[in-house]
């Protein structure tokens, strides 16, 4: 009896204790007091710890913080509530020395506001006296759940709303969510102290002294919070982030290099590829900088045991070629990349890239998979092969759905590792930075960062570079949202552009610390070295026809690329090397592409003429009233325009097949007061025209050649002169203070120079037949050099004083079919160029000497100008069917 009865007390104290268990876990006693994150919405996609208000100030302010991080709204905001309540409170503010909690909540589809909860600990308070003392402002009242929600109103009218709740106080701009936070404060079941993944986070963290400032961040809750300002087009991708990451938790702490980043990550239990790397040993390395571009704008690294057993284990067989052919010889080294984008409307070109293991297995595997008709095409580039595979999925194991797109992807094996990328274009690009050695191993700035970072641990590695990342940023953003943003960032991005975070797998997670760098802490003092770095391509629908020329739009006088390629498509391509328009010829382009402000309204409008048509287009590609002009003899070389007076009354002239030149008015009638200039010969140069002395001179060769120089009127300023003999080059001339003379070079070496006078001295180059020749001050003293060249060799003679001489002498390895000069933004006097059709190459020369990382790919003439109005030099040229943009340094 006594036994039974001794059950019956323990099986009642059991059942007592899980009552007040479970009554302590989801009943709020009035006399119980509450942690400040059970105030705190389930769905918060941000929180923020501080230990106090003054802390925050001092975070941000510490080593001058404060001004770039402010040019962010989601930091503005903040600073900008705490010295509003700060001001409320003066200084007998109560809650200025408290730790507190801080919330991100969205208040409207397009604003976002926080909540603060502040612990009073032990200490009572009482909200209503203390705000009664606030002078200069009006205090509202209204109950809600119970609790006293005050409003205190300064001034300016602008508004805070508290409420004392148990021992917090709940504070926000917005009473929404002032509510909201004592609602959540009543639900203690729904708190996120009881999140799992908020629990593995939490104890993987140090304990929180209040010396920095802690953020968590709810990956799951983070499509919600943006919603109002990403793209519609993009919120998968932020919804796929979202499932590999449930909580993320960090300290920040300046430092003299920057922001230092300490934390840990949960993934979601559903994510295999996390999980599954938890168990990896592998140390990482940093042997694949020696390919990776140095503008990487965004990477993801990884580094395994072994590969082919976790790909295996990963793979839900999405590519089976893949997992044949390349899998077998693949190392324990990955990453996954974006570079930097120069479109806003064009996505950056991704990259996956893998360590080669077996060079001879890959040699035979890669042979093998040509011969079992895997690949959808190949081409050569260079020394390179490029491939494109008929497959999919081939990192959707590691990175997940987000790149499922990356479907039959072009491929080349560079160095010791195998590069697949979404376009032709961008591993041609790939392999141009990588044949120049601009790659993160050469960048001095991104080793002093490496350098910054704690000792390599972990096989998990996060690298975003905020100056490449702009315009992948603002395709991520609605317009107007970036358009409010786009100064800020700027500024930002400006002075804290890199971010590395390295990643330890732990039992239920991951640690990471990282590195936000400041730019002012880089001491880098070595120049950037001459030589190229590829920008972009932009692939014709056939091979360039003509050379890329630069243009500006007609109306934000922003440069663009005019082309047309062998089909007769023109494009129009902006800076980005994106397509603004297009429109197909019936004919190949003669001249070069030049711009009026036909109408006189300050917009250009784009002249040219095909052997049919004089067009004059408008910024959209259409033709203006009364164009195109239809030519009664086909033309022979490309349109001169003239404006004699500087009036914008444009002139036309150019040469036709019936040995005549003709002149037009700017509205496409037959010049008055020319008479058509008969007999003179064909003319495959375009005319040339000066002005000197208050004379006009306009200058012809024909191809039989037969040199003319005329007046405005059409008539013969100096006798016309018959050199019979070819002329591969135009004429070209210089009229100022240090020489005046027209000059032509014939295609023996001969150099025909005409005074002002009309008077002739020849001079003999030493170039021999089959000559091409520019004239340009490539020596640096402003008087005119004489470039020649001719199969394999460029001879360059000038003066010194009245010394006719061979300043130098280059041999090409290759036959060159193209000389012309080009001007570099930063150079004092001119640069050679050549082009090599056989070889399809370009060169250019500084002097005797090649320019450095030259030549580079290239089957057109070339230009070099200051392209995005930076001070900096872009060379553009076609490739084939590439038009491809260079920054040359």
């Amino acid at each position: 009896m006594l036994k039974i009865y001794w059950k019956r007390i323990f099986a009642g104290l059991v059942l007592l204790v899980a009552i007040i268990w479970l009554a302590f876990a989801y009943i709020r006693f009035p006399w119980q007091r509450i942690r400040a994150e059970d105030a705190i919405p389930i769905h918060a996609a941000m929180v923020l710890q501080v230990s106090d208000a003054a802390n925050i100030s001092d975070l941000l302010q510490k080593n001058n913080f404060k001004t770039p991080l402010l040019r962010w709204r989601i930091a503005d905001k903040m600073a900008e509530d705490m010295l509003l309540l700060k001001a409320f409170y003066g200084t007998e503010n109560p809650i200025q020395k408290m730790p507190f909690w801080a919330t991100l909540l969205n208040s409207s589809t397009d604003e976002l506001d926080y909540a603060y909860i502040f612990d009073t600990q032990w200490h009572k308070i009482d909200l209503q006296k203390q705000l009664s003392k606030i002078d200069g402002s009006h205090i509202k009242q209204h109950t809600y759940k119970g609790s006293t929600v005050f409003t205190i109103f300064t001034k300016d009218n602008r508004a805070f709303h508290l409420v004392s709740y148990k021992n917090i106080i709940i504070a926000s701009r917005n009473p929404a969510l002032v509510e909201e936070c004592v609602g959540q404060a009543n639900n203690k079941k729904n708190t996120i102290l009881n999140d799992a993944n908020w629990q593995k986070m939490s104890a993987s963290l140090p304990l929180f002294l209040g010396q920095n400032t802690r953020i968590f961040l709810n990956l799951r809750e983070s499509v919600s919070l943006l919603s109002g300002f990403v793209a519609p087009n993009k919120k998968a991708d932020l919804s796929a982030l979202s499932e590999k990451l449930a909580w993320i938790g960090f300290d920040v702490e300046p430092c003299a290099e920057g922001i230092k980043i300490t934390g840990s990550a949960i993934p979601n239990n559903d994510n295999r590829f996390l999980n599954a790397l938890k168990n990896q040993q592998t140390q990482p390395n940093t042997d694949i900088n020696t390919v990776l571009p140095e503008n990487v704008a965004a990477m993801s690294y990884i580094s395994l045991d072994d590969f082919r057993h976790k790909y295996g284990q990963l793979s839900l067989g999405e590519s089976p070629s893949f997992s044949h052919y390349f899998v077998p010889f693949l190392g324990n080294e990955m990453a996954l990349l974006v570079t930097e984008s120069y479109g806003t409307d064009t996505e950056a070109n991704p990259f996956a890239i893998f360590k080669i293991s077996d060079i001879p297995l890959s040699v035979s595997k890669l042979v093998q998979l040509k011969k079992d008709g895997y690949l959808i095409q190949s081409s050569s580039y260079m020394t390179y092969q490029i491939g494109q595979l008929n497959t999919s999925g081939i990192v959707q194991p590691f990175w997940g759905e987000s790149f499922s797109d990356f479907s039959n992807p072009y491929f080349a094996v560079v160095d010791k590792y195998v590069v697949f990328s979404t376009t032709e274009s961008g591993i041609k690009t790939f392999i141009d930075n990588f044949n120049v050695s601009h790659t993160l191993r050469n960048d001095a700035a991104y080793q002093q960062f490496e350098q910054s970072l704690k000792a390599p641990k972990g096989n998990f590695y996060t690298y975003l570079n905020f100056k490449y990342l702009k315009n992948t940023i603002k395709s991520y953003l609605k317009e107007d949202v970036f358009l409010q943003i786009d100064e800020q960032t700027d500024a930002c991005f400006s002075d804290m552009s890199r971010l590395g975070v390295r990643f330890f797998a732990n039992q239920d997670g991951y640690v990471f610390d990282g590195l936000w760098e400041r730019n002012k802490a880089t001491k880098i003092e070595k120049p950037q070295a001459p030589g190229t770095l590829s920008l972009w391509k932009f692939v014709l629908q056939n091979n360039a026809a003509t050379q890329p020329f630069v243009v500006r739009h007609p109306q934000s006088k922003e440069n663009e690329i005019f082309v047309q390629d062998i089909d007769n498509q023109v494009y129009i391509l902006n800076k980005q090397g994106e397509v603004r328009w297009k429109r197909k010829l019936s004919k190949r382009i003669l001249s070069e592409i030049q711009q009026i402000d036909y109408f006189q309204n300050d917009n250009l409008y784009y002249v040219f003429n095909t052997e049919d048509d004089i067009f004059i287009l408008d910024k959209d590609g259409k033709d203006i009233s009364n164009f195109p002009i239809r030519l009664q003899s086909k033309a022979t070389n490309g349109l001169l325009i003239i404006d004699f007076e500087g009036t914008k009354k444009y002139e036309f002239f150019l040469a036709c097949g019936n040995d005549n030149f003709y002149g037009f008015e700017q509205s496409g009638k037959p010049l008055s007061g020319w008479n058509p200039v008969l007999g003179v010969g064909v003319a495959r140069h375009p005319f040339l025209h000066f002005q000197n002395g208050g004379k006009d001179f306009i200058v012809a060769i024909t191809e039989r050649g037969m040199l003319h120089i005329l007046r405005r009127n059409g008539g013969d300023r100096f006798s016309s002169q018959n050199f019979n003999t070819a002329f591969l080059s135009p004429p070209s001339f210089q009229a100022d203070r240090y020489s005046q003379r027209i000059v032509a070079c014939d295609a023996r070496g001969r150099v025909h120079n005409i005074n002002m006078e009309g008077i002739e001295f020849p001079l003999l180059l030493s170039s021999g037949a089959g000559t091409r020749f520019t004239f340009a001050d490539v020596i640096g003293d402003l008087r005119k050099d004489y470039i020649a060249i001719s199969n394999k060799k460029l001879v360059c003679h000038g003066y010194e004083n009245q010394d006719f001489l061979k300043k130098y002498a280059f041999v090409f390895p290759d036959v060159q079919d193209d000389v012309f000069s080009v001007q570099h933004s930063k150079k004092n006097k001119f640069l050679i160029g050549t082009r090599s059709k056989s070889a399809k190459l370009i060169y250019l020369l500084e002097g005797a000497k090649v320019y450095p990382t030259f030549p580079i790919p290239g089957t057109t003439r070339f230009t070099l100008s200051d392209f995005y109005d930076d001070g900096n030099a872009v060379l553009i040229v076609g490739n084939d069917r590439d038009v491809c943009a260079y920054k040359v340094f």
